[in-house]
């Protein structure tokens, strides 16, 4: 699944990104991803040091996201 279908894919689904900062702690660099779904009153959020670490929490509760 490449970029435009897993985000198309999120947002037929009803899933919107609420929130997305990177931010670094201590000289370490994060990553912070907040997802929200209107329709299920739902959120989910993946913290990591990169943004596909985050990406791998996040499609372990069920988010579309698939490796290209």
């Amino acid at each position: 699944m490449n970029l435009s279908e897993m985000l198309k894919k999120l947002r037929d689904d009803g899933w919107t990104v609420a929130c997305h900062n990177d931010y670094r702690l201590d000289g370490e660099s994060f990553t912070f991803w907040l997802f929200t779904n209107m329709r299920t009153g739902r959120f989910v959020q993946g913290e990591a040091k990169t943004d596909e670490e985050a990406r791998k929490l996040l499609q372990l509760i069920g988010l579309p996201f698939r490796s290209n």
